[in-house]
């Protein structure tokens, strides 16, 4: 009886299986599929389907950073930035959001999206919309950096710095440094850090 339980239910998962991907816009059996079983005490097999990771979005890491030319323009910045960095807290799609203060009036930014398409929905945000053409003016350093990740986790700013120099590019200021010019990009000196939204797992591990 076990035995005969056990097919039904695999034989249930395969027609279940089929039933899915016939539904889908992709050709029937196109769409990567597992499926898997486990064995109860009682002898029933349970069955979980899992879509490949390639079918859905993967989680995106936007990074920038900035470096304010002169400390007349520090104020305006850092109320946009802030403003800017709250909006996209509360954005659609954003996982995490926080900052970095660095020596030199240098600021990064490191935030985490549930795909690509979230994250340039923020870019026509009202905030930032705002703030992008004035930084043409007071930032004499800007780069930015973004890349698709299997899990919503934040990299360290090590890593950040790591990608920014070597898969980064630079955006256009008025007044660029030489740095700038060069594509310079150093190490963050500092650990300020400002935390404005916690990854989904790390806001779990802390209830």
């Amino acid at each position: 009886m076990h035995l005969f339980r056990a097919k039904v239910a695999a034989a249930a998962a395969l027609v279940l299986a089929s039933a899915l991907t016939a539904g889908l816009s992709q050709p029937a059996g196109k769409l990567p599929m597992t499926i898997t079983g486990v064995r109860n005490s009682d002898g029933v097999v349970r069955c979980a389907l899992f879509n490949s990771p390639a079918v859905f979005p993967r989680p995106l890491i936007s990074i920038t950073r900035l470096r304010v030319r002169s400390l007349r323009y520090f104020p305006a910045f850092l109320l946009g930035s802030l403003r800017s960095a709250r909006e996209a807290k509360n954005a659609t799609g954003n996982l995490a959001v926080s900052l970095l203060s660095d020596a030199h009036l240098t600021f990064w930014t490191r935030t985490l999206w549930t795909d690509e398409r979230s994250m340039r929905a923020f870019m026509f945000a009202p905030a930032h919309r705002a703030v992008m053409p004035k930084l043409l003016q007071w930032c004499d350093e800007a780069a930015v950096t973004h890349w698709l990740q299997e899990t919503p986790e934040l990299p360290s700013w090590q890593e950040v710095h790591r990608r920014l120099q070597q898969e980064g590019r630079t955006s256009k200021v008025d007044h660029p440094s030489e740095a700038q010019m060069r594509f310079e990009v150093p190490p963050p000196k500092t650990t300020r850090q400002l935390t404005l939204k916690s990854p989904p797992r790390a806001q779990s591990a802390g209830t």
